[in-house]
């Protein structure tokens, strides 16, 4: 209970430099398109403390996916899917480092990419 948390928009991170210990981003990134992507994890790397850490998780592969329909309702999105080796390239351009990759298959039930979870260091 005494530890807060709060909203914002990614594409312009509202926090002070050096003030955020971490930053967990599950699934996310994915909305973010890729010529944006170096810029958003800069501002994160901006805003982390020294040391501070941030985590990724997005699904793996090529190109794009869209939605017209989700759970029996209208909608319109598209998500993006990284490789590994692409998003530790972003981390790396943001100046990021010790940056450890966690690869898995999908579950059953899930959406049939690669689950990719990556933690990097400022």
């Amino acid at each position: 209970p005494d530890i807060s948390f709060s909203c914002g928009d990614m594409m312009s991170l509202d926090a002070p430099d050096n003030s955020l210990a971490a930053i967990v981003l599950f699934y996310s990134i994915i909305h973010i398109q890729r010529d944006e992507v170096t810029r958003v994890l800069q501002g994160f790397y901006r805003a982390l403390q020294p040391g501070g850490q941030v985590f990724l998780a997005f699904h793996g592969g090529d190109g794009e996916l869209h939605r017209d329909e989700w759970y029996g309702e209208k909608v319109s999105i598209d998500f993006r899917l990284f490789q590994p080796e692409e998003m530790e390239e972003y981390l790396e351009a943001a100046s990021f480092d010790d940056i450890r990759i966690v690869q898995r298959e999908p579950y059953d039930f899930e959406h049939p990419t690669q689950r990719i979870y990556i933690v990097a260091t400022k």
